[in-house]
């Protein structure tokens, strides 16, 4: 993706699921379903995370300087704060884990930062041990907050922000044609960000026939009768590319 791409903490949300203390793949995070996640609301500070490698030193009599190795990936610890608000559910259940059991949870945060109206935002996923509730009351005038400490336990996975494209026709199927016929057939492609360019990355199109790479246009005369089979690609010069598989039979004029 470009380089200008940034992200931002603005309108992203986070959300809390099931107890579960078994779950562990990006497949099982994104099996939950959209209704068993619960949102915690009133965010004021994400926190921070990401991969440290746990430093172990060794000095040996011998030697005069002190070796380093990297142990143990650690994903840390995230203070989350919040608004506090005892009738939200998500903080609820929150508060409920410190106090009442031991189990982990799966927690999934999703950005605002889809590069498309119609593409995806980033979303990251992490199996949560939610440790602690801290209020703070502060002084006059103060929104009270709570902090919760989370620890993340094992790996942290996170699904980068995408382009949705779609392929018009949506095929596989394409118009057949006729042998010694002028053809003509339009490849669309929309969602990516950007100008499109079409090219065919595997198979071939029908003897006589050529795909424009700019107006993904196949066009020409068939010269030949059969099935053929073909991929095209479309590669976006923002951001964005995908594949569609296709097919044209041409019958005998």
């Amino acid at each position: 993706m470009s380089e200008s791409f940034l992200q931002t903490t603005a309108k992203s949300k986070l959300y809390i699921g099931p107890a579960n203390n078994l779950i562990k793949t990006l497949d099982e995070f994104e099996a939950i379903a959209e209704a068993d996640w619960t949102e915690v609301t009133g965010l004021i500070d994400l926190g921070k995370w990401g991969y440290e490698g746990n430093e172990i030193t060794q000095g040996f009599i011998d030697d005069a300087y002190v070796h380093r190795l990297k142990g143990n990936l650690d994903n840390g610890k995230i203070d989350l704060v919040v608004g506090r608000n005892p009738f939200d559910d998500g903080q609820n259940i929150l508060r409920d884990a410190v106090q009442t059991n031991w189990n982990k949870y799966p927690i999934k945060v999703v950005l605002n930062d889809k590069p498309t109206e119609t593409g995806t935002a980033s979303v990251f996923y992490f199996k949560g041990v939610p440790l602690s509730a801290q209020n703070d009351f502060g002084e006059v005038n103060n929104v009270v907050k709570t902090t919760f400490s989370i620890g993340v336990d094992g790996q942290l996975f996170e699904v980068p922000a995408d382009v949705t494209i779609v392929f018009d026709p949506a095929g596989p199927a394409l118009t057949a044609g006729v042998q010694g016929t002028a053809y003509s057939e339009t490849i669309a492609a929309t969602g990516g960000s950007g100008t499109p360019t079409y090219s065919i990355s595997d198979g071939q199109l029908p003897a006589g026939l050529s795909l424009n790479a700019s107006t993904g246009v196949i066009g020409g005369t068939p010269s030949a009768t059969g099935v053929s089979t073909f991929t095209v690609k479309v590669t976006y010069s923002g951001f964005g590319d995908d594949e569609h598989a296709y097919s044209v039979m041409v019958s005998a004029s």
